[in-house]
């Protein structure tokens, strides 16, 4: 029932919906094709060609970490997610709050992945700012 509303109402969501959905799905480990191919033809028709100035870092960081553990060999989506995100963090047109730079840092390490040099230098920016960050936990150094 919920994987039918997903994928009849997906275009209709919010980018907060998505990123909620994305992680339930996640959570539970339920990778079924047709209502994971709905959340990411809604991510990109909420974000392709728009500004992000009106997102939440921490709904791109929710889909990031999200998809990286329903689709890690959809490398062409999640790259573009994470082109988006360090964009945004490069740019400071939008704030991260601890469990956003974890969660990228866990979306990293769940692919593998190294990012390039610069986008790493920005990452590692960012998190140095965790340190003053109240809501930085031992869970999320223990993640990171």
């Amino acid at each position: 029932v919920l994987g039918g509303a997903v994928c009849s109402h997906a275009k209709e969501f919010s980018l907060p919906d998505i990123a909620m959905f994305a992680w339930g799905l996640a959570a539970v480990d339920r990778t079924a094709p047709a209502e994971i191919l709905a959340l990411k033809q809604a991510v990109r028709q909420k974000l392709m060609g728009k500004g992000l100035e009106d997102e939440s870092s921490q709904n791109l960081c929710m889909l990031l970490k999200a998809m990286s553990k329903l689709t890690p060999g959809d490398k062409r989506f999640l790259q573009w997610l994470l082109l988006l995100i360090f964009e945004a963090m490069e740019a400071k047109t939008m704030p991260f709050a601890a469990q956003g730079t974890t969660s990228i840092w866990s979306a990293l390490a769940i692919l593998k992945w190294r990012p390039e040099d610069q986008q790493l230098e920005v990452l590692c920016e960012e998190s140095r700012q965790l340190r003053l960050d109240h809501t930085f936990n031992q869970d999320m150094a223990a993640e990171i």
